[in-house]
């Protein structure tokens, strides 16, 4: 069954202040057809509206974007995540991950501005974590694989040195999300769990 919810159900439940969220929700989403038929009607938000919207703000709030910007960000990754799972899709339509994707964790949106304030996207799927020694010191390999996404040209290596990288945790932000919205992943099924796995080291 598909569950609406409304602006003051959503803010208060993902911890946004409601006149901000409403501003996010025009930002981020395409105008509501109804909003204009009926005076005084309260939009109504599909779950994955809802994310859209939820991403949009964590894009300006926590990692310091502007509204431009996130809506550039959140476009520009919408086929991405709609391959990777991060989409509404209540009929389990979505096909099993497969090849390395399937050994994927986690997810993370890598974001470079450059010192000419250009953004690059890549994303980066955690595979686990091998534990090992360096000339006698433990330490703690990570296992991973980078998809560029935006632009097609990509890491440049310009960006990483005059410029910053900001990360959106999308794993992390969709597994708050769902605890509250989707307890049961009714709505986002087959994503990536987010868990450390330790990898055996090779000899």
């Amino acid at each position: 069954m598909v569950k609406f919810y409304n602006n003051r159900e959503l803010s208060d439940r993902l911890g946004f202040n409601l006149s901000r969220w409403k501003r996010w929700s025009r930002e981020f989403l395409p105008p509501d057809p109804l909003a204009g038929q009926q005076a005084g009607y309260a939009r109504q938000y599909y779950v994955d509206h809802a994310f859209t919207v939820y991403l949009g703000g964590h894009l300006v709030a926590d990692l310091g974007f502007s509204i431009p910007q996130a809506r550039w960000i959140l476009s520009e990754c919408r086929g991405w995540m709609k391959t990777c799972g991060f989409h509404f899709d209540p009929r389990g339509n979505r096909k099993p991950r497969k090849g390395i994707d399937a050994h994927i964790k986690s997810y993370a949106l890598h974001i470079l501005v450059s010192s000419e304030q250009r953004l690059t996207l890549f994303a980066r799927g955690t595979i686990g974590r091998i534990d090992y020694e360096y000339e006698g010191y433990p330490v703690v390999k990570s296992v991973h694989v980078d998809q560029s996404i935006s632009p097609a040209n990509g890491l440049q290596t310009e960006s990483l040195e005059a410029g910053t990288e900001k990360i959106l945790r999308l794993t992390d932000l969709l597994a708050q999300f769902r605890k509250t919205l989707d307890p049961d992943g009714d709505f986002f099924p087959g994503l990536a769990e987010n868990q450390v796995v330790r990898l055996k080291a090779e000899d």
